[in-house]
């Protein structure tokens, strides 16, 4: 029987972690450091010279930060895409979200986000302002915040008891985003926060979801179902199916 089974290239391992489980890793805008986070550290490591010297077995050359709440494990983490804000990095622990700086190869707290009542389940920066940030999270909520304020800008409510589990903004249209509740997608105008359009096509729930980088209405979704999925905004699709 003919197999199915991809292989695929596996480059040189740049360094070894075992002191700790990372839950997290997210590379930053410029491709050279990579963040890697639990609930006890966050290390970030320069990829393109990961030694401190030219041996395998001087010590790494990175940036050691220890994490101070250990009671929750790290969910989500990801740097802002904005050079400008390159050093800027978010976490997520639980219902916290927390905003920090690397600079110098020191990390600095800047601000923790709490509004969520449940855990945060995905979050994203806005490829349009460096300064915006959406999460989302177990409680079915989405909250828009301004990373130069405490509170959150606004607030978008699902009024059902249904947990979100991921948030993309979209890459060409500034204040649209979307949202995925269990096997449903909504799209949000950020201005108009008490009327999302509402796409249903999976079965079981949605665990990924991301927009088209050269059309604005084109959104992708893959599930539990072993299905992705490809519709366009803002009218019901008719939607291409990916089975397994």
């Amino acid at each position: 029987m003919a197999s199915n089974a991809v292989n695929f290239l596996i480059g040189n391992v740049l360094g070894e972690f075992k002191d700790s489980p990372r839950s997290v890793m997210t590379l930053d805008s410029t491709g050279d450091l990579v963040l890697l986070a639990s609930k006890h550290v966050l290390n970030i490591v320069n990829i393109s010279s990961p030694y401190v010297g030219d041996s395998s077995n001087l010590p790494y050359n990175s940036c050691k930060y220890p994490n101070k709440n250990v009671k929750w494990e790290v969910k989500a983490a990801q740097w802002n895409p904005h050079k400008t804000e390159s050093s800027v990095f978010v976490i997520t622990k639980n219902h916290v979200a927390d905003i920090f700086v690397h600079v110098n190869g020191k990390v600095k707290l800047l601000s923790t986000l709490q509004s969520h009542t449940r855990a945060i389940t995905d979050l994203d920066w806005s490829v349009h302002d460096s300064n915006l940030l959406l999460t989302c999270s177990s409680d079915g909520n989405a909250f828009l915040w301004d990373k130069r304020q405490l509170g959150p800008v606004q607030l978008f409510e699902t009024l059902q008891s249904c947990s979100s589990s991921q948030v993309k903004w979209n890459k060409l249209e500034e204040h649209i985003f979307a949202t995925s509740h269990d096997r449903d997608i909504r799209i949000w105008d950020g201005r108009k926060t008490d009327r999302p359009i509402y796409i249903s096509g999976h079965l079981k729930k949605i665990h990924g979801l991301d927009w088209s980088t050269h059309n604005s209405k084109l959104l992708a979704s893959a599930s539990e179902d072993e299905t992705v999925k490809f519709g366009t905004t803002p009218s019901q699709p008719s939607i291409t199916t990916s089975a397994n």
